[in-house]
């Protein structure tokens, strides 16, 4: 973690991008499936992701906390410091797992409700259902992956993330057309593959295999370590939460504004090439943290702004490159959703959607890295200010669409306008942190 930044960038972006790009697979695949059962079942799932987005954002941010943490007190060379908050950062994703259980039923309603999916309510339930009942495997999946980066074992948080996936990609067809269980067997199959992998994890750690050491010996939960975690979660949780829960605003409206329950679907599937897209800000970015966490405990600011314009710079090239590819092969893209014939009607909108949001991926790729710099600089509210921000001009944008081809355009305009306001921000944090530092030293 405290030799060249770019070194040790490269070395462990690369299995984290290995592991982002089989999750972001995964999530073709499920979507993949569903398109082919038709426009409701797809609407359906894709009008339920919030769910899973929101619980998997809040065990995202109680990772990332635990990360940071742990990364800090190991630049410090505070060892029992960070065995200590591990061990803190697994008991309190379990207890959060057991708060969310009853509000995610609660959720479901209302966002069936509030979307308007009360037509096709009965397969919502059906994937929501076995979701919610895999929550403590959701958390505890995120925060063990997230403690083997802290300490840089990016091939084992490698091996958890990607086992999870291709676990899920081989059992959705299974459980989707074999055991004829529809969309439920798609949340079936992320619910096995979660409990498999995250099992994997756990056994690293119960054999004591790993540098970091956690115990459940004479344990109880010490408030300042807790705080060092949820210092960065809580923010994190919170920015996913509102996040996700936009995204059904977001869908809210456009059903409304136009008046077709597809169209979730419609304008939802070519986001998912946005999604692939952010595998190399990503890896980059979640290689990044760790990193300039512990230069900036060993104060050492060189290594923190090489690191993040290392990352920078490789994020971006990579993006473009792949929206080059999305923009040109949108056509034979699109046919992964649309070869049902009820989905068929629907492909031209899909070939535009991808290609606008081709244009938008850079930014995208700007927006990620600096938001991972921001809870390395235990500045997570300015990420939060970002995505709210973003979440908010869309959403009152959308109340002037017009057609499908404004909702892209919207995502467009919004994307390009935060990505100068975070990389501006981000460099005015660089510019303080600096300044810190030289007093300090």
């Amino acid at each position: 973690m405290l030799g060249d930044p770019r070194k040790a960038i490269t070395v462990t972006m690369v299995p984290i991008m290995v592991s982002y790009i089989f999750i972001q697979l995964n999530a073709f695949v499920d979507a993949f499936w569903c398109s082919g059962l038709g426009p409701d079942p797809s609407s359906a799932f894709l009008g339920m992701l919030p769910l899973l987005w929101i619980i998997r954002g809040i065990a995202i941010g109680v990772s990332l906390g635990a990360s940071v943490s742990i990364a800090r007190f190991l630049g410090k060379g505070e060892k029992e410091k960070a065995n200590s908050i591990a061990t803190q950062a697994i008991m309190l994703s379990l207890i959060i797992s057991i708060i969310i259980i009853p509000v995610a039923f609660l959720f479901v309603e209302f966002v069936i409700q509030w979307v308007g999916l009360v037509r096709i309510s009965e397969q919502c339930w059906a994937y929501a259902f076995p979701i919610i009942l895999s929550t403590p495997m959701i958390m505890l999946n995120a925060v063990i992956e997230g403690i083997l980066r802290a300490e840089g074992a990016a091939k084992k948080s490698m091996i958890v993330l990607v086992s999870n996936a291709l676990i899920c990609i081989v059992l959705d067809p299974i459980m989707v057309h074999v055991a004829n269980l529809g969309i439920y067997g798609v949340s079936i199959s992320t619910g096995i593959s979660l409990l498999i992998s995250t099992t994997i994890g756990l056994h690293w750690y119960a054999r004591k295999k790993m540098y970091i050491k956690i115990s459940f010996k004479n344990f109880r939960f010490k408030f300042d370590e807790v705080i060092n975690i949820l210092t960065v979660g809580v923010t994190k949780s919170s920015e996913n939460i509102l996040s996700s829960l936009m995204v059904s605003v977001h869908q809210a409206i456009v059903v409304n504004v136009i008046g077709n329950i597809a169209s979730i679907a419609v304008y939802s599937l070519p986001w998912k090439f946005v999604k692939l897209a952010t595998v190399f800000s990503h890896g980059a970015g979640t290689a990044l943290m760790p990193i300039c966490s512990a230069a900036i405990g060993a104060k050492d600011f060189n290594k923190v702004k090489i690191g993040f314009v290392y990352s920078l710079k490789l994020s971006i090239i990579c993006t473009i490159i792949f929206a080059i590819i999305s923009f040109l092969f949108a056509d034979y893209f699109s046919i992964a959703f649309t070869y049902s014939e009820s989905m068929k009607m629907y492909r031209e909108d899909l070939v535009y959607g991808i290609r606008v949001y081709a244009l938008l991926m850079p930014f995208i790729a700007v927006i990620k890295v600096a938001s991972y710099i921001f809870y390395s600089l235990r500045k997570p509210e300015m990420s939060l200010c970002a995505s709210l921000s973003r979440d908010v001009m869309a959403a009152l944008l959308l109340l002037a669409i017009g057609s499908l081809h404004d909702v892209y355009w919207i995502f467009f305009s919004v994307e390009a306008v935060i990505a100068i306001f975070t990389l501006s921000i981000a460099l005015s944090l660089l510019s303080k942190l600096k300044n810190k530092l030289l007093v300090t030293v």
